[in-house]
């Protein structure tokens, strides 16, 4: 019988305007229950005004989910206003838990293991905008009142 975990982690966002939700899964997909689960998710230059779901410390940014059994989901939250232009993206790795995960290393990088997610959105702040005023009458004689038209 195989003992420890299986933790995978999976972001989504939920939009790409001016705000952005990022929404991190971990699935335990078993055999037996994860305990002081660590996932690393570092809010990533261009995003403020962040808000966050239970159990995250936006100063480390880090995520602590205290337990997890098997086949069930934790779900964090994150939600900011986009701040600069460019493409963000964030990534979000497990760091640690207290059993061997199955198949994969938690804090080792390597982005093709089931342990660690990114998601990007690209940013065009630019906005295009122009103003335009007209005059009656229309030549306007020295001396004489304008009204907006």
């Amino acid at each position: 019988m195989q003992t420890g975990a299986d933790l995978e982690l999976k972001k989504v966002l939920d939009k790409t305007s001016a705000d952005v939700g990022d929404t991190v899964t971990l699935d335990n997909n078993g055999p037996q229950t994860a305990t002081n689960i660590q996932v690393n998710d570092p809010v990533p230059s261009g995003l403020t005004d962040i808000v966050s779901s239970g159990g995250y410390n936006q100063g480390t940014g880090i995520w602590t989910v205290p337990s997890l059994a098997k086949d069930a989901t934790a779900t964090l939250t994150l939600t900011g206003e986009l701040s600069s232009d460019g493409t963000i993206t964030n990534t979000a790795e497990l760091l640690a838990v207290d059993q061997l995960d199955l198949d994969s290393t938690p804090n080792n990088g390597d982005e093709n293991e089931d342990d660690q997610a990114s998601v990007s959105v690209s940013v065009d702040k630019v906005a295009d905008l122009s103003i335009s005023k007209l005059d009656h009458p229309d030549p306007v004689d020295s001396g004489t009142n304008l009204t907006p038209k």
